[in-house]
């Protein structure tokens, strides 16, 4: 069974990274059993988007606990980009703030994905860290990414306007004025 979330892992990147991605894989506490839920898989669900040429295959939700900190600290910064992209799918909602967090904000367009999926789910608290990934070295990298999902994308849409009705309409009572339209709004320009 590791060997399967390895390769979930590893359909998660760009091919041009396999090499990276390997070398994380390496300090992830992978295990056949979840030491988190028991039975439960350790990765869970996942969506298909398109990277340039490649399709690659992003988990929902992993259930696995973060690998140990001296670990961590032999990756390269691509490296740690790439344990911080698996980890911003993590179960817990702490562990993918401090880990998008850490994502560089000048980071490559395979982190966009990762990046992107946060906005469409109901932490409106993630929300002022994405808009620092969304940035004038990274806005083109977003706008691309749309343009290569519209079908990904117009469900990222309806989840946003969907969770604002849902959860944050008394708060933000004017569509334009919630920050997750604002983000939207500016990769849709």
């Amino acid at each position: 069974m590791k060997s399967e979330y390895e390769r979930m892992i590893k359909n998660a990147f760009p091919k041009q990274l396999q090499s990276d991605v390997d070398a994380v894989i390496q300090i992830l506490p992978l295990a056949d059993e979840n030491p988190i839920c028991g039975s439960y898989p350790l990765i869970v669900s996942s969506w298909q988007i398109r990277l340039e040429d490649e399709f690659l295959t992003v988990p929902y939700r992993i259930y696995f606990n973060e690998p140990e900190l001296d670990l961590e600290s032999t990756l390269n910064e691509r490296q740690t980009d790439i344990l911080n992209c698996i980890y911003s799918r993590h179960h817990n909602g702490y562990v993918r703030a401090k880990r998008l967090k850490r994502i560089s904000d000048h980071a490559e367009n395979w982190t966009v994905p990762f990046v992107i999926q946060l906005l469409g789910e109901y932490v409106w608290e993630l929300f002022p860290i994405i808009n620092t990934k969304i940035n004038e070295s990274t806005l083109h990298f977003y706008k691309d990414f749309r343009l290569e999902n519209p079908t990904y994308w117009r469900l990222l849409e309806s989840r946003v306007v969907s969770y604002w009705n849902e959860y944050y309409r008394d708060s933000f009572p004017k569509w334009e004025n919630y920050f997750g339209n604002q983000v939207l709004h500016r990769i849709n320009q």
